[in-house]
Formats: structure tokens, C-alpha cells, sequence
């Protein structure tokens, strides 16, 4: 292995690599020695090693820790930094993960033993060792301790950096806090004030506990947990961004066109701050169009589709698990919100579950058994939004603004039970694939449901495969057609589709 890893080592030192050069892979070229070895390995062949270099790394100074708050309400240090260029990349920000790994990887040894986690700053301008994690990621690896380096703290004028996990959110100005966590996976049920009370060091796990026990700068407060925005996700500016941004997604309403940074421009000019506000604009075509269209990045076209988009949805419709899944419920993705939708069957019975904050259709009681694949983390979440009027209120204005389909799965299979064996439907064991308009009252994604739980399929697809059995082919149908019938796959037209459905819907 010595001769491969000297050229490893010529490799990652030469300055002649026309290309940017990461690593090296040496395999056999017998063929013979190949089969000796018995092909592969779940993950890789046997005849093969991938070795890759270390991440460039390079010094620079700190000169601030920002704190950014994500979607979730997650509250996360990113230092600051003097640019520095590392394998062609100019770097001038990199996150510190959380407070517990800044402090332990910033903070001196005597630091570490004076300070406490609500007293923890490092002067400005330290010097820092970053590298690219992969070669992609800036990283923060460790403060570099120098004689000849360091600022000099016996100055009057130094300025120092707070490594504190503040109290109030820097976005909103809502108290802080922290969510308390009985092992590395589990999420306890409780939100705690960071100010009130404070976390043992036994709960912080995984990547914080490492950093602590690698730099014996373990603390016993709340330094190292996750911190969150207290305030409902509408409210703060940072969050409300991320939460519309998720409610007009294909999976949600589904209105194309609205990234985060446009988003951002309708906030700033208070064209939207919920998610209904979008159908109101929608309403006032007229009188909004303009405004929309002399936003940055914005033009009359944009702004026309953008209010086509929101007409269209208003007008047909979303099913029930769209709009639950619109609603950020934290915990709560695509399939939960199906399970959700199939369970309350329509947006009334939903949203008189979040105002009675009785949930005792899905965890069960003593005579009802509890909905499958719904647990105590998604419950908990549903509590927690049920208890945020401005999220309840928030959710009725979107029901109010637009059709809520109801969701019949749950009624359909119920039917489908009680009258036909599994074998006995149409598409029993079929994997059927859509493409183009199905109709202008069903869009692909509620066909590819009514596939599965009303004609029997085994699953949708998007994409067409020697496996496939039926393809539906819509107006505006591609090349899937084509592909299709070279493969001998079965086309069905849209309308055949619907007729079918139309059918077995009267037969159970």
C-alpha cells in the first residue's frame, strides 16, 4: 500500500491538475485477480479502494457570531469570518452548529473554567482554523492559539464576542427555548423557557457531546440543546418566510413560482403575511397587479401568473392533505397529513378538532383503538398548534379562502372492504404511471390516489419502466406515450380513466 499512497500524496501536492482533484480510486486490472475476489461487497467491489484527501483547511479571524434562525424556529450561531480562500472558495461565513460546539471549540481552557452559559464571550478577531467539510461545507474546526496571535486582552479598547445562547429571539423579540430531550432520538413534550430553567448535561447528545468530552469544557446548563423561537411561526419574520414557502409548495397549495426570495419582497411591501393573503390579492387583481409587478425580480408576466396561479387554486380546489400539509405543522409531512385527511374526512371536522384541541380520533380511547402511523410526537404537535390562536385562526382565513376537497379515501376503502376482495379490483397489483391533464377537477396526484385506494393499485410511479403496467395519458401528454407503447405498455386515455372510476365508485 506504500507505492499507492506516495502517489496519492504526489497527486494531492502536484500544482499540474488541470482539474480540481479530491481524491484517487485504484483498481486491479485483472480481470482474473476481479473474480478472485468475489465480485462486490454490499456497498463497493471488492477489486476497488477510493482514497480521499484530507479537507484543505486554512487560518483566519472571527470577527462575529451571528444567529440565524431556520424554519423550525431553530436559533443557530454562524461565525463571522475575515475572508479566506480554501481550494478556489471564498469564505467568509460558517456555521457553528450550536452554542455547546462554539463554546467548546472557541473558548480557551481558562475560558472554559470561568465561564458559565449565560457569561461566555472570546475577543474579537481570534484566529480560527476552517476547512471545507467534503470539500464543500465551511467548518469551524478549533480556535489556534498563538503567542504571537492572539488579541491582547489587557486592552481597554478590545471588543468581545458573546458565545450566550440569548434569551429573546433576535428576529421577533419572543423568549427563547429549548427543547429538553430524554435520549439522542426521542423529543420530550415540553418546551421550556431558556431563562426559567435549566437542562443537566446528561441530556446533551451526538455531536455536542462529543465536542465537550474532546475539550473538557462540559457545562450543566442549557448550552448545547436546541434552541428555538418561541413565537408562533407566522409571527416571526424569519420563520413566516420558510412556513409560506412550505404552504405554497407542489406538496400544499401548489402555487408555482414563489421561492423564498420573492416571498421575502411580498413581506417587506405587506402584500402577504399569511398564507390566505395570497387569494386575497388574487381578489383584487386589479388593484394588485401593479404593485406586484414593480417588485425586484418581479415584471407584469410574473405577477399575471402569479395571480392566474392563485385563481386557479382557489377556484378547483386543494384535497384536504394539501391544506393540512400547507399549515407547517411541525412534524407533520406529506403522510401524516394524508393519514390525517383520511381520518377527519373533510376541513370542518379538522379544524373542530384544533378548536376543541380534542384529538381522540387518532391516539384512541378506551373503545376506539388509535389511527396507525400517527404517534406521540405528531399529537404533541397538533396540541402545540392547537394552542396558537393566531395558527388556528390562521388556518380557518385559508379554509375560508379557498375549496377544501374532501378526502374520501378513508370512506372508500371502508366501502371497498366491506364489498370486494383485494383481487377482486380493477387495478389489483398494477403499477400504473399518469401523465399530462387529467381533468380540470383532478389533478395527477389526487388520480394517483384514487388509483390506489379506490381501483386497487400498487403504487404510481412517476416515471415509466419495464415494470409498468398502465400508463394514463392526459391532454398534453410527452414522450411517455411514446415510450410507452414502444415497451408494449397498455395506454389508457384520461377519459377511459375517469368512466373507470365513475364505475367502480357505483359498484361499492
Amino acid at each position: 500500500m506504500e507505492p499507492l499512497w506516495k502517489f496519492q500524496q504526489s497527486l494531492r501536492n502536484s500544482d499540474n491538475n488541470e482539474v480540481e482533484v479530491d481524491g484517487a480510486v485504484y483498481k486491479l486490472d485483472s480481470m482474473s485477480l476481479r473474480r478472485e475476489l468475489q465480485s462486490a461487497t454490499r456497498r463497493a467491489p471488492r477489486w476497488a479502494i477510493a482514497h480521499k484527501f484530507p479537507a484543505q483547511a486554512a487560518a483566519t479571524k472571527l470577527l462575529a457570531v451571528e444567529i440565524q434562525v431556520g424554519r423550525t424556529g431553530a436559533l443557530t450561531p454562524v461565525a463571522v469570518l475575515e475572508p479566506v480562500s480554501i481550494a478556489g472558495v471564498n469564505i467568509t461565513k460558517a456555521s457553528l452548529h450550536n452554542f455547546a460546539w462554539a463554546q467548546s471549540i472557541l473558548l480557551s481552557h481558562d475560558d472554559a473554567t470561568k465561564a458559565n452559559s449565560t457569561n461566555a464571550s472570546v475577543p474579537v478577531g481570534i484566529p480560527v482554523l476552517v476547512r471545507r467539510a467534503g470539500d464543500v461545507i465551511p467548518q469551524v474546526v478549533r480556535r489556534v492559539f498563538s503567542d504571537t496571535n492572539q488579541p491582547n486582552d489587557s486592552s481597554s479598547n478590545i471588543s468581545y464576542i458573546s458565545l450566550d445562547p440569548p434569551t429573546h429571539c433576535p428576529a421577533c423579540g419572543h423568549q427563547t427555548v429549548w427543547e429538553r430531550t430524554e435520549n439522542s432520538t426521542q423529543l420530550k413534550d415540553e418546551l421550556v423557557p431558556l431563562g426559567d430553567s435549566k437542562v443537566s448535561e446528561t441530556n446533551v447528545s451526538g455531536t455536542e457531546e462529543i465536542a465537550m468530552e474532546a475539550t473538557s469544557v462540559a457545562r450543566s446548563e442549557s448550552v448545547g440543546q436546541v434552541l428555538r423561537c418561541g413565537a408562533p411561526h407566522l409571527v416571526c419574520p424569519p420563520r413566516a418566510v420558510g412556513a409560506l414557502a412550505h404552504a405554497y409548495s407542489r406538496a400544499g397549495l401548489d402555487i408555482m413560482g414563489l421561492s423564498e426570495a420573492r416571498l421575502q419582497h411580498l413581506m417587506e411591501h405587506d402584500l402577504i403575511h399569511l398564507p390566505c393573503d395570497i387569494f386575497r390579492l388574487a381578489h383584487d387583481e386589479n388593484s394588485t397587479m401593479d404593485k406586484i409587478a414593480a417588485l425586484p425580480g418581479w415584471g407584469p408576466k410574473s405577477a399575471q401568473n402569479l395571480i392566474q396561479a392563485a385563481s386557479r387554486v382557489a377556484t378547483t380546489g386543494v384535497p384536504l392533505s394539501n391544506f393540512i400539509y400547507s399549515l407547517s405543522i411541525r412534524h407533520i409531512g406529506s403522510f401524516s397529513s394524508k393519514t390525517l385527511a383520511s381520518t377527519y374526512g373533510d376541513v370542518t371536522a379538522f379544524l373542530g378538532a384544533l378548536e376543541a384541541r380534542d384529538f381522540r380520533a387518532l391516539s384512541g380511547d378506551d373503545e376506539q383503538e388509535g389511527v396507525k402511523g400517527i404517534g406521540p410526537v405528531v399529537l404533541e404537535s397538533l396540541e402545540l398548534f392547537s394552542k396558537e390562536p393566531v395558527l388556528v385562526q390562521a388556518a380557518k382565513d385559508l379554509a375560508q379562502a379557498i375549496v377544501v376537497l374532501d378526502d374520501l379515501s378513508g370512506q372508500r376503502s371502508a366501502a371497498v372492504d366491506s364489498t370486494l376482495n383485494d383481487t377482486d379490483l380493477p387495478w389489483h397489483g398494477k403499477t400504473v404511471v399518469f401523465t399530462g391533464t387529467i381533468s380540470s377537477e383532478m389533478t395527477r396526484t389526487q388520480a394517483q390516489e384514487v388509483a390506489k385506494s379506490l381501483l386497487g393499485a400498487k403504487s404510481t410511479p412517476t416515471s415509466i419502466s419495464k415494470s409498468t403496467s398502465i400508463l394514463v395519458a392526459g391532454s398534453k401528454s410527452g414522450s411517455k406515450v411514446k415510450k410507452a407503447l414502444d415497451l408494449g405498455i397498455h395506454v389508457l386515455d384520461a377519459t377511459e380513466f375517469l368512466q373507470l372510476v365513475e364505475d367502480n365508485e357505483k359498484a361499492t
